[in-house]
């Protein structure tokens, strides 16, 4: 997939773009409406686009100057240029799939196309008719969206004129099928950069090393919307973080169950633990796994400051003791490690 900061693309995955600016899903949506900023999804193969019209009859037209019936007015379905390569959605409409697998849509806002230049462009009815304005019904008024039907009969009806489509068809989307033009990603970056990092309710402190933070601003970006997150791609987000650290694929697996709701991590530790007013403190979707290792790092911290001679941080042996042993948070051994290595100081 491409990187976002390269310059040779118009067009980018919503998915990777959230990930690589470190927002949540969510809040790439809640940015780009903000910034009025639309997706678009590939047209699908088996689908035809059109745009509906109506001839507007004056009182004349009628039969013998009597005012046409209403029923008579024609509603042509023209379809769209073959330059039109994209359907368009707004920001609220991709809202729907935080809390769906996906939606259906027969009817869109705009439709997209891409320029000589190699930018992409969104238009809505008004703007197509202006660009593209159909000779075969002058006095045509185009009003609504952009309708998807199933492909039309080749050939001419009774009057000569191309077959109508008869079937809507709805088209599935899906968080893995939008796109989002560079133009656009570019404003939500600014805005991104302007309101900082996402934590939720968290908020990093000293005691807070960035690799711990990291964690929390994962938990985030991941599970803020709720819903399941494949472990490969937590994974992958961590992995680009710390591309210049020396860790290892331990410290990376251990990192992601940390995050993992406890319904989804096996091995979490008990919640029970845990007073009302501690979890409180943090994020509704925080597992018990990531809150433990804040108030491990937080105690940890006050402990090394409260030392009137030399100041050091807690050893990995005591951390891990502390963290897996038979008294200790019932962390497993691997997590403990991994936990060593995260919550220590820059």
């Amino acid at each position: 997939m491409p990187d976002i900061s390269d310059s040779n693309y118009s067009l980018f995955p919503a998915e990777k773009a959230a990930q690589d600016l470190s927002i949540s899903l969510a809040t790439l949506f809640e940015l780009a409406s903000q910034e009025k900023c639309s997706f678009l999804i590939d047209i699908p193969d088996a689908v035809e686009v059109y745009i509906r019209g109506r001839d507007t009859l004056r009182s004349g037209d009628g039969i013998f100057g009597r005012p046409a019936n209403r029923r008579l007015q024609q509603e042509p379905l023209i379809r769209v240029h073959r330059e039109i390569e994209f359907l368009c959605l707004k920001p609220s409409e991709c809202s729907l799939l935080m809390h769906r697998v996906k939606i259906g849509k027969k009817v869109f806002p705009a439709v997209g196309l891409m320029n000589a230049d190699g930018s992409v462009e969104c238009i809505d009815t008004l703007s197509y008719t202006k660009r593209y304005p159909d000779q075969r019904h002058q006095k045509l008024n185009m009003f609504g969206g952009f309708l998807t039907y199933q492909p039309s009969e080749e050939g001419l009806d009774w009057l000569g004129q191309q077959q109508q489509p008869t079937t809507e068809k709805s088209v599935p989307i899906r968080t893995d099928s939008l796109l989002i033009c560079a133009n656009d990603l570019d404003k939500i970056a600014r805005r991104s950069r302007a309101t900082g990092r996402n934590y939720g309710k968290f908020e990093p402190e000293p005691w807070t090393s960035t690799m711990l933070a990291h964690l929390n601003e994962a938990s985030t970006f991941f599970f803020s919307a709720g819903g399941n997150v494949d472990k490969a791609i937590i994974k992958d987000w961590f992995r680009q973080r710390w591309a210049h650290r020396e860790v290892g694929r331990d410290v990376i697996e251990q990192a992601t169950n940390a995050i993992l709701p406890d319904h989804l991590y096996r091995d979490a530790p008990p919640r029970n633990q845990l007073s009302q007013d501690t979890i409180n403190n943090y994020n509704d979707y925080a597992s018990s796994a990531l809150i433990i290792m804040n108030e491990a790092a937080k105690g940890y911290w006050k402990a090394m400051e409260s030392r009137r001679t030399k100041k050091y941080f807690a050893l990995r042996y005591t951390i891990i003791k502390e963290l897996s042993g038979p008294d200790g948070k019932g962390f497993t051994r691997k997590l403990a490690g991994a936990t060593a290595t995260i919550i220590r100081p820059d």
